[in-house]
């Protein structure tokens, strides 16, 4: 249940509940089944700069792991004025880090990872941010919903996604 509210008073944890745990694992598959590939070929040339620059979605990927951890480490009832401050600092920090990412980069670690990480999971983190913000419900319903069709993706894809070191 979504309940409309002021958000810069407490949140109801619950709001987040359901959606943060299915995020948190999707999010620490992420970090166990991405294919970081050291120095060996994997038919894509990446300049030191390339494997620089895909860090910014490693650590996009790990803010948001970060922020449904803080959701979810208090259980359901109230989540505290801090802790979700916390969550959107760490969202914004996820967002501002998604959009230093270049597409060429997201090109070679994966074929279709730049529409997807641009369309479900940066957008997702957008409108979940405007929704806290601006207490708009619907686009915090179409945010959880574009960041699970993130999840979908990358699950189904996770095993070819290359990311040089």
């Amino acid at each position: 249940e979504i309940r409309p509210r002021d958000w810069s008073a407490d949140v109801c944890s619950s709001d987040l509940e359901v959606y943060g745990s299915i995020m948190k694992a999707i999010c620490v598959l992420v970090f166990l089944s991405l294919v970081v590939v050291g120095d060996a070929s994997c038919g894509q040339n990446w300049t030191q700069e390339d494997k620089e620059n895909a860090e910014h979605f490693l650590k996009s990927l790990n803010l948001v792991i970060d922020a449904h951890s803080t959701s979810n480490k208090g259980g359901p009832g109230i989540m505290s004025k801090q802790d979700f401050e916390r969550i959107l600092s760490l969202y914004q920090r996820a967002l501002n880090e998604s959009t230093l990412v270049r597409d060429d980069v997201l090109d070679k670690a994966h074929p279709e990872l730049k529409n997807n990480y641009r369309m479900y999971f940066q957008k997702g983190i957008e409108l979940r941010i405007g929704a806290w913000t601006n207490g708009k419900t619907y686009d915090e319903l179409q945010g959880s919903t574009l960041m699970d069709s993130w999840g979908d993706w990358f699950e189904k894809n996770r095993r070819s996604i290359k990311i040089r070191r």
